[in-house]
């Protein structure tokens, strides 16, 4: 009990379990021990190049490689049975970062703008990045356009001016642009 070293357990749990986001194991005296972990829970996935489907946390950490065979397709359907996005572009990867994992780095920028389209009461369904121009789909078939060039903060800003016009008049739309100074309404 007492040569156990909880730092070389706690370091191998974060590597070698892709949901492990944090871990603390405490000793309980007399010969207890008290393992904490928090889990990183699976937002969406990501098809990369209609080659690579990847299960991702809120946050862009890689949980799975999911698909071996038909990746589109298979892709596709398991965002569908699991009711999470799917992202797609052919523009970005996953890069190595700290305790072995994975991360998809555009994700906190995307995050960002999930996080704030969803307090708004939309559930998201598809999410494509291409040519720096992110387009985020509701399951209602409602689009959003922010550019991944310009300042995201500045396009969020112009997103919530717009959605509280849009729910207090009851405003139906089809796609929102916020990538000009004047947001591009269309019915």
């Amino acid at each position: 009990y007492f040569s156990f070293s909880s730092n070389t357990y706690e370091k191998n749990m974060l590597t070698k379990v892709p949901y492990v986001k944090a871990t603390n194991i405490e000793k309980v005296v007399p010969n207890k021990l008290e393992i904490f972990v928090d889990l990183y829970i699976p937002q969406g996935v990501a098809l990369i190049r209609d080659e690579q489907c990847y299960l991702l946390s809120e946050e862009g950490i890689v949980l799975e490689n999911l698909c071996e065979e038909d990746v589109v397709n298979c892709c596709k359907n398991y965002a569908s049975e699991k009711s999470i996005y799917i992202l797609s572009s052919p523009e970005v990867d996953v890069s190595d970062i700290e305790n072995g994992k994975e991360k998809l780095l555009v994700m906190d920028s995307i995050s960002k703008a999930i996080k704030v389209i969803n307090t708004y009461g939309y559930v998201i369904k598809q999410i494509t990045l291409n040519n720096s121009v992110l387009e985020i789909t509701t399951d209602q078939s409602k689009v959003f356009r922010f550019s991944l060039v310009d300042d995201l903060t500045i396009q969020l800003e112009r997103y919530v001016a717009v959605a509280n016009r849009i729910k207090s008049d009851n405003i139906d739309f089809t796609s929102v642009d916020f990538r000009f100074e004047r947001p591009v309404l269309k019915n």
